[in-house]
């Protein structure tokens, strides 16, 4: 994770990117790109986020922080999740194995309307 975003990229370039990608990179590098126009053109062609990443980095530009990376995760909790229909009997969340039940009455609900 701590490696050089320059030796990645070159890296990349060298071994599996073609010839549109590195011209694309070229483009960046000399300033016909700005960042925004640079991204958007590389997420058309196909650039893998990575190796947008690594362009990104060097060039100098930081990385953005991770959504939601206000601080550490709370452990434990529960997570409620609706059904519509409802299940026909109580579920088991580890021994789940009501899927006839939910299909049937889905499939009820949609042709009754």
């Amino acid at each position: 994770m701590g490696r050089d975003p320059r030796k990645q990229l070159d890296e990349y370039r060298l071994n599996q990117a073609s010839e549109l990608e590195n011209a694309l990179i070229d483009d960046f590098f000399t300033g016909e790109y700005t960042r925004g126009d640079f991204v958007r053109q590389a997420t058309v062609i196909g650039l893998s986020a990575t190796a947008i990443g690594a362009a990104l980095g060097a060039m100098g530009y930081a990385a953005a922080p991770a959504l939601g990376a206000t601080g550490a995760a709370k452990a434990g909790g529960r997570f409620k999740l609706g059904i519509v229909p409802a299940p026909a009997k109580p579920m088991e969340p580890n021994l789940f194995a009501d899927h006839g039940t939910l299909a049937r009455a889905a499939s009820a609900a949609s042709t009754s309307t």
